[in-house]
């Protein structure tokens, strides 16, 4: 999906982009979407401009918790010695920072564009 929003049509949660079930935040992510969009349709009368404000923020943060999860799983279910590196090395300094933060912060954590 190139756009939650495209011809009148607005889509939230799942539909608008689909969260690895695996971390658990397909739902936060459906209220999120819910309370942006209303929040961008409050904020503007202009109900086209605010439904590409609410495609280009839900993007944002989809795209950062899209980055979170490929990296847990790849943490997580990656074998072999290299993927037991990268935990050794990544695990302690999470627990160090407590960054980044998937189930607790999610999208709004600390998300380089690379780790």
């Amino acid at each position: 999906m190139d756009s939650p929003a495209k011809q009148g049509v607005v889509l939230i949660g799942d539909a608008a982009a689909k969260p690895d079930p695996t971390h658990g935040c397909g739902m936060s992510l459906a209220l999120r979407d819910a309370r942006v969009l209303s929040e961008c349709l409050r904020a503007d009368k202009n109900w086209s401009t605010a439904v590409m404000t609410y495609a280009a923020e839900h993007d944002r943060y989809h795209h950062a918790l899209h980055r979170l999860e490929t990296w847990f799983t790849g943490f997580l279910w990656d074998r072999g010695p290299e993927a037991d590196t990268r935990r050794a090395q990544f695990f302690p300094e999470m627990a160090r920072t407590g960054l980044p933060d998937i189930v607790g912060l999610g999208p709004e954590s600390a998300v380089p564009e690379a780790l």
